[in-house]
């Protein structure tokens, strides 16, 4: 599962289950970044890709990743701060994991994205 965080002028992605190339940890929220991102989380064929709803930044990278093949889902903020005080996670800016993680709690937050895939 991939976790994305995204602003105005950059996106911070963080990943559960697959090791994150340095150069994917932060991209530019423009078409050159949304496009490296793309190609490289293709390779790595994560199960969904998260994000939250920042009134539309987040629009044209879902459109990118999910033109790449990737599942995407876009969850209001208040539902990911609200997952990640149910499951135990540290809420913070970024969609981060302790170390200690396992497959279940990100199983467990795929599950509960299914139900809000994206749709342009």
């Amino acid at each position: 599962m991939i976790g994305i965080d995204v602003a105005s002028t950059h996106v911070d992605v963080a990943a559960l289950g697959a090791e994150l190339p340095a150069v994917l940890h932060r991209v530019g929220n423009d078409a050159e970044g949304h496009s490296a991102l793309a190609d490289g989380l293709a390779r790595l064929h994560p199960a969904l890709v998260l994000m939250e709803a920042t009134g539309g930044y987040e629009a044209a990278l879902a459109c990118a990743l999910q033109a790449a093949g990737l599942r995407v889902a876009v969850v209001n903020p208040r539902m990911a701060r609200d997952f990640a005080r149910w499951s135990a996670w540290r809420p913070t800016l970024t969609i981060r994991a302790p170390a200690a993680a396992d497959d279940a709690s990100a199983a467990g937050a795929s599950r509960c994205a299914e139900r809000c895939t994206w749709r342009p």
